[in-house]
Order: C-alpha cells, then structure tokens, then sequence
C-alpha cells in the first residue's frame, strides 16, 4: 500500500491529475523496496501457516450467503409461477456453479482473516475481485471452457461443457508478466490449493502495489521531460513570434517614415500653390474678391498643417510601437 496519507483532501482526491508545477518541481526518484517478492511471499506463508480452510457452505461468507439468499428467492417464485424465464430460475442448482460457491467461499472467508476484503458482483459472482490494503486485484474461476464474450465478459452463456474448472488472477493492463492459473488437473482439484491462491492473491497486491508505483515514477520522468521540452519550444516559439514582431514593428516605422516623407512634401507642395496662388492674384487686382483669397488660402494652409508631420512633432510618433498608439487613443 502507499506509504503516503492526504489529510483532508476529500474522496475525490485520488482522481485528479497531477498539475504541471507539482511535476516540473518534482524530483522523481525510482521506488526502492526492502524485500523482494520472494521474501514476501515466504512471510505470507508464514502467516497464513495456520489458517484454516472452509471446504463447504455450511458457514457462508455474508456475500456468498445473498447469493444463496437470492437463489432460494427465485426458487420459491419458480414453485408458485406458471411460468419462469431462465433469467428468473435459480443460479446455483448446478453443480459446477455449486462448486463455485464452495470454492469462493473458502477464499472469501481466507482472504478475509487474512484482513483483506473480497469482492463480488451481479447475479452470476462472475466480476471478482479482493482489496490488498489498498490495492485491487481482479481474478476469477470459472469452466476451463470459458471463453471471453467479446461485449460481456467472462458471460455462463460462453462457458462450454467443461465441468472442470480454472481459477485465474488477472494481471495489471501492461504488466510485465503473466497471469496465474490454477485449475483442475487429473486428480487434483481446486479445492486442495485454496491456501496456495489465498497467498498468492496477497502476494500479487503487493506485485501490482510495485508494479503500480514503478509506473507512476516512470510517468513523473517521462512527463518532467516532456513538459521542459514542452517549455523549451514555447520559448523558441515565443522568441520567434517576437522577433517577426520586431521586424513588422520596423517595417511599419519605416512605412510611416515615408508616408511622413511624402505629407511633408505634399504640405510643402500645398503651401508653395497657395502662395504662387496668390501672387498671380495680386498682379490681376479687382478680378477676385479679396475676401474669397483669403478664405481659401486659410483653409488651403490649414490642410497643409494638417498634413504637415513635423507640425507639433507628429513625426516622432514613427518611432511608437503600434500599441502605443492604441494606448493613447485609449487615454485620449
């Protein structure tokens, strides 16, 4: 189990993403183990050296009994119908499916000694499963015909006719081993190594714990690496947006420092025909009224200083970062 405790954190604590900080801060080191597997199982062992086996139903764990429960349920429904579906009759008048029971029983009430805590579901007790501490391993058992339904699973309909039976403890998705099985082989039967799954159902927690932990320092490394490269590209992409910024920030200074050019030739050129304008008008007295020339040169000069950049400074403004003359209407 982890050796870590989160204090206050809620029970939705488990299921959330480890942030970008907390893993760019984060130092990963590799999970160190005091004992190997082997040492581990040997102490199982030890432990379990007294524990005694249920061979029948006479004392049936609490989830084995809701099943008996309920198949004596559909039993007295099926004595008082007329008619009753097969989803409806008893599960576990089979004697392979009696067998089941027993042997589930005798590990449920092991594992549960043993301070565990199994697990099972629906009306078939075909999804199985037992908390190692903290650690869920899925197993199952079931006909050595079985074979997987491709929408549901270890189904009783894809069992075959095989009343032998195999019991199998699923490994972790990408885990570097394989699953173990136990099943009937001539006279030896399941029922004789409870024990020996019992201890290795213990023992595999603890593989699927290490499994577990070497995976997520494995996560931590590979992620750490990714996001600093992921940094380093961000960079380089925001130093190459920045140095186009640049390059379109002097292309558009220089395009201005023309256009600024040019007005100021243009109110050079406006002002030069206002007063050729009005010497030609002054050597032609009485044709014009004096009052239109001057309305007209003021307004004409008007449009010159208009024009004009270094009227008021306005030329200085080519050296502004676009921006900036947002800033100021802005302000303005």
């Amino acid at each position: 189990m982890s050796n870590e405790v989160t204090v206050g954190a809620g029970q939705n604590w488990a299921y959330r993403t480890t942030s970008r900080e907390e893993v760019l801060n984060s130092n990963p080191q590799p999970p160190v183990f005091e004992d190997d597997l082997e040492d581990v199982e040997k102490r199982v062992t030890s432990q379990l050296r007294k524990l005694k086996i249920l061979k029948n139903l006479e004392r049936p764990h609490r989830k084995i009994r809701a099943l008996l429960d309920e198949d004596d349920r559909r039993r007295e429904k099926a004595r008082t119908s007329s008619y009753v579906s097969y989803w409806d009759k008893p599960y576990f008048d089979e004697l392979i499916e009696r067998r089941r029971l027993t042997i589930l029983n005798g590990i449920f009430t092991a594992l549960e000694q043993s301070g565990m805590r199994p697990y099972l579901s629906g009306k078939e007790a075909r999804d199985l499963s037992v908390m190692i501490n903290d650690t869920d391993v899925s197993f199952w058992l079931d006909s050595t015909s079985q074979k997987d339904d491709r929408h549901y699973g270890n189904r009783i309909s894809t069992r075959g006719d095989s009343t032998k039976l195999k019991f199998v403890v699923s490994p972790p998705y990408q885990a570097p081993y394989e699953a173990q099985v136990w099943g009937d082989e001539g006279r030896s039967r399941i029922e004789s190594k409870i024990k020996d799954i019992v201890i290795a159902l213990i023992v595999e927690g603890e593989r699927q714990h290490r499994f577990s932990e070497q995976r997520h320092y494995e996560w931590m490394v590979k992620r750490k690496a990714d996001l600093i490269e992921e940094i380093r590209k961000e960079k380089e992409e925001a130093e190459r947006r920045e140095r186009e910024r640049q390059i379109q920030l002097e292309k558009a200074r220089v395009d201005r420092l023309l256009t600024d050019a040019s007005a100021l030739r243009q109110a050079a050129d406006i002002r030069a025909y206002v007063k050729a304008v009005q010497i030609l008008v002054s050597q032609k007295p009485n044709t014009i009224e004096s009052l239109q020339i001057e309305q007209w040169s003021n307004w004409a000069l008007a449009q010159a200083d208009r024009a004009d950049p270094v009227k008021a400074g306005k030329f200085l403004e080519a050296m502004k970062d676009p921006d900036e003359f947002d800033e100021d209407e802005g302000g303005s």
